[in-house]
């Protein structure tokens, strides 16, 4: 994933292993995407927050009961809010390179909606996607819409052993529900994916 501000001077992208933003709005963390660790404290000064966001993830898995995609790979690009509890993001491009199952497929996106990001502890949090559409295409027999609110784990940066430790996004098995009227369509879909930051992300206050 590479960060510019578009995450360079000036999100990560499509899921926690299904879990869900949890703290209640009363007790979440103010939330920001920081370019700096700003030694080691808990706040990111303005100055070094990220504006946007641009998030590549390499051979990213959609699993279902009928089969399973592997794409070449996915791009995720949205701008983010200040901070905010939580922090908030418009989603500008959520695609999926070169998907082959049995045969190969197409994977677009029919609504981008909000992205939102909330710590939840030191430089980790939950990433959740929010009015989000995804349209599976494979053959003429097969043209499926999927929508949901997919969350996923945010890792900060010096976090993850690949990478050079830079942070990223990951989900194992983050579900999206059918909303075709197609019996040929299974029902669910599911992300294993890592969204991986080519610059340092930080998860602060």
């Amino acid at each position: 994933m590479r960060l510019t501000k578009v995450f360079g001077p000036t999100v990560v992208t499509a899921v926690a292993a299904m879990a869900l933003i949890g703290p209640s709005s009363a007790s979440a963390m103010n939330t920001a995407l920081c370019s700096s660790n700003e030694g080691g404290t808990l706040t990111c000064a303005a100055g070094n927050q990220w504006k946007s966001v641009h998030a590549v993830a390499a051979a990213p898995l959609i699993l279902s009961s009928m089969g399973n995609l592997l794409c070449e790979k996915s791009l995720l690009e949205a701008s983010l809010l200040g901070l905010a509890a939580p922090q908030v993001g418009h989603v500008k491009s959520l695609t999926f390179v070169n998907c082959k199952g049995a045969v190969p497929c197409t994977m677009t996106t029919k609504s981008l909606g909000t992205l939102s990001f909330l710590k939840t502890a030191s430089n980790l949090g939950s990433m959740q996607f929010h009015n989000m559409k995804i349209f599976i295409k494979c053959s003429i027999f097969f043209e499926c819409e999927y929508e949901g609110l997919p969350s996923f784990h945010l890792v900060g940066a010096s976090m993850l052993a690949d990478n050079a430790g830079n942070g990223g996004i990951e989900g194992t098995k983050v579900g999206l529900t059918s909303n075709s009227p197609l019996d040929a369509c299974p029902g669910e879909i599911f992300f294993d994916v890592f969204w991986s930051a080519s610059a340092p992300v930080y998860v602060k206050t």
